[in-house]
């Protein structure tokens, strides 16, 4: 598919009118644990549901970036090539200790004025299986889509369900829900791939 088609559908769906303008993205990912799958024992990546997949980071208009990084770096007394969370915060820190930390002060005084913009997209991995999982098992067997609201209900109740420690039904029992459904959608036998 032509990418301006595909855009195109995308803005008249949205009702969002096309950015046209050349940006410079730059930008890091944490938490990907590349391929999650359900497996007989549960998941084959515990950290994806624990974490989500996070990418995020700066862009600019045009080529040219409007601030000086290697003031920010000079001015950190960074020598490396990149800025790591840890590297300003310290190993190990969570989010209310960092935000207190002279390094991440100054790092956020410096973006706020930078004139550069911020893009951020989380996924949760667990919450788009069971999307994934539900939705392709109206595609194979519609008789048991009961609508959108009692679809949504569906989706909720399985995320809510699954998360580790979940209130709905131990953990191993909602994977073992998902790979049933998993396996109802494409028509295989208990036990089958």
């Amino acid at each position: 598919m032509d990418v301006d088609e595909y855009r195109n559908m995308i803005s008249e769906f949205s009702d969002l009118p096309l950015f046209d303008e050349k940006c410079s993205f730059y930008y890091d990912e944490t938490g990907n644990v590349r391929k999650f799958r359900l497996t007989e024992n549960g998941v084959n990546a515990e950290e994806g549901i624990a974490n989500d997949f996070i990418l995020g980071g700066v862009l600019f208009k045009g080529d040219t970036p409007p601030c000086d990084v290697d003031k920010l770096f000079d001015g950190l007394k960074i020598n490396a090539s990149e800025i790591k969370f840890r590297t300003l915060a310290g190993r190990g820190a969570d989010f209310w200790t960092a935000i207190g930390k002279k390094p991440i002060q100054q790092f956020l005084s410096w973006l706020n004025s930078s004139g550069l913009y911020v893009h951020y997209a989380t996924l949760n991995n667990m919450y788009f299986s069971v999307v994934d999982i539900v939705d392709s098992l109206f595609a194979a067997q519609p008789q048991f889509n009961f609508g959108l609201e009692w679809t949504q209900a569906l989706k909720a109740s399985l995320q809510n369900g699954c998360k580790t420690g979940g209130c709905l039904t131990p953990t191993y029992q909602c994977y073992s829900l998902l790979d049933s459904l998993r396996r109802l959608r494409r028509h295989l036998p208990p036990g089958g791939r």
